[in-house]
């Protein structure tokens, strides 16, 4: 089984679901690289400004973990805070997005399993 550190991940800077500003996506884990359902393993880091815009899966679950930072998340269309330890799964179909409105880096751990 591979080993990988989540914080020696090389990311890309990018804009993240026609979200505000750029974000840099580390993939740990691409699906390929996976052998069950799961789609892929990485860190989000959300500059200050920035933000995953709000968008639905419709073919699997996603799961943020904060791991650093604070920031607003949406979910289906209400607004709540978010801090280091918080953990959000956002079901298929649910539309979310995750906005950082301070002046701290806001870093997410993600996974997405698919529903087929």
């Amino acid at each position: 089984m591979p080993v990988r550190n989540i914080y020696e991940a090389m990311g890309k800077e990018a804009r993240v679901r026609d979200g505000d500003g750029t974000c840099n996506e580390a993939t740990v884990f691409a699906g390929d690289e996976l052998k069950t359902r799961l789609r892929g393993i990485g860190m989000t880091t959300i500059h200050p400004g920035s933000s995953i815009g709000v968008h639905p899966h419709d073919d699997n679950e996603e799961v943020y973990l904060i791991l650093a930072g604070e920031g607003v998340a949406t979910i289906d269309g209400r607004e709540v805070r978010v801090r280091p330890g918080d953990v959000m799964v956002n079901h298929p179909g649910c539309s979310h997005g995750l906005r950082n409105d301070s002046a701290e880096e806001l870093r997410i751990f993600a996974f997405s399993v698919g529903t087929d």
